[in-house]
Parts: C-alpha cells; sequence; structure tokens
C-alpha cells in the first residue's frame, strides 16, 4: 500500500508544519512537491501574527534565541515568502489557503476559525 492509499483511511489530518523554511542556501519549501502530492489538502492554513507582535514575543521569550528572525524585515520576508510557498503547493493540488491571524492571548479565537474551515469544507 502506498502513502496516499494509508490516507484515505482517514476523514481529516492535520499537519503542523512551516510552509517555509530559512537556511544559509535561501528559502525552502515546507511542503515540497513529493510531500503536498501524497498528503493532497484541500485547505492549507497560514497561522500569522503581525512582525511586530512576532517580534515582541520572541523578545519575552526567554527559553531561546531566535537571531535569525531578529529584524522586522526579516520576518516580514519569511511571512512573504511562507505565502509565495503556501499558494504554490495549493497550486499543486487545487487546495485553498486561508490566514488564520493568531493575535496576543487569542489562540482559541484562531483556532475555532481553523475549525470553522474545516466543518464547511466537511
Amino acid at each position: 500500500m502506498n502513502r496516499a492509499n494509508e490516507l484515505e483511511n482517514y476523514d481529516s489530518i492535520i499537519v503542523d508544519t512551516h510552509s517555509v523554511v530559512m537556511t544559509p542556501t535561501g528559502y525552502w519549501p515546507g511542503l515540497p512537491k513529493h510531500v503536498i502530492e501524497i498528503l493532497r489538502p484541500h485547505v492549507i492554513f497560514l497561522i500569522e501574527a503581525s512582525p511586530n507582535e512576532i517580534i515582541s514575543r520572541q523578545q519575552r521569550d526567554n527559553t531561546r534565541r531566535r537571531q535569525d528572525y531578529s529584524s522586522l524585515e526579516v520576518v516580514r520576508e519569511v511571512m512573504e515568502f511562507a505565502r509565495s510557498f503556501a499558494v504554490a503547493s495549493a497550486t499543486l493540488v487545487g487546495a485553498s489557503v486561508k490566514i488564520i491571524l493568531n493575535r496576543e492571548g487569542q489562540a482559541e479565537q484562531a483556532s475555532l476559525e481553523v475549525l470553522k474551515v474545516l466543518e464547511a469544507i466537511g
């Protein structure tokens, strides 16, 4: 049995990944062609916050240091690439792209928006 056939046994699958990975060699897709064609999602969610909020959250997080995403310019660039890669992946499999805003202290609201979309696609 191939991987695509295994996925047919499930009503819904949620894959948590980054749509883009920043490396010293450039940006790489988090959902490359061979992966997205196996998963064949109906919708690709981008869970986002404003670049200012992302920087603020990182500055308050004492558990790790994120020098790679330390400026607004870099965060904005990564977000632009994430959107581009998500659209490219969606194009390959005929999926939609839904952006969900994850505002500070409102993670539950963001999750309810995800559930609303999932219920709409059945």
